[in-house]
């Protein structure tokens, strides 16, 4: 009969031992959700992305067809380690025989309360859009099948800028010319 009494008056004693433990869990608790919120099972981290197609002597459309034409690519939540690809079609409007060019800029990285953040820019090790384009001649009014492919570095400075900086999403202006 002792053993409950004495336990009871342990409880009692150690209110705030117990409470200090009880927050401490908690805030762990917290922290480790947070974490795998923001990591997948892979501990990569990912962020939303799109681009913003710019195009001059060309349109593009979702569709051979020509149906569905866009100005804007989104890669959905990308991931850290990985590639994506996007194919569309690119029509010449050009009255001459010509080739595509493509450019980017305007590498943008966003924070959770919308603050644009310094990050890498195009040609870096961390993220580069190529595409598999071969310079061919285009004829006018040609349509051609085009895939870009989004790579995305897992590397120990590119992950860290990701966390450190709470970056919720990133875009690109892409450009695409016929020359």
């Amino acid at each position: 009969m002792n053993q409950p009494k004495s336990f009871i008056g342990f409880l009692r004693r150690s209110k705030k031992t117990i409470l200090y433990i009880v927050v401490a869990v908690m805030i762990t608790l917290a922290v480790v959700l947070a974490t795998q919120w923001w990591l997948d099972p892979q501990g990569v981290v990912r962020f939303p992305s799109f681009g913003t197609l710019r195009i001059v002597d060309v349109k593009a459309y979702w569709d051979e067809n020509h149906l569905n034409e866009t100005k804007e690519i989104s890669w959905g939540s990308i991931y850290t380690g990985s590639s994506y690809n996007t194919t569309f079609f690119l029509q010449s409007v050009s009255n001459v025989e010509t080739t595509f060019e493509m450019t980017t800029g305007n590498w943008t990285f966003r924070d959770s309360h919308g603050v644009t953040l310094l990050g890498p820019v195009n040609k870096t090790s961390y993220m580069n859009l190529t595409w598999n384009y071969n310079g061919m001649k285009v004829n006018p009014r040609e349509t051609v099948q085009i895939t870009l492919t989004l790579t995305v570095a897992d590397s120990s400075d590119f992950v860290p800028f990701f966390v450190n900086g709470d970056i919720k999403e990133f875009s690109v202006d892409i450009t695409i010319r016929a020359v």
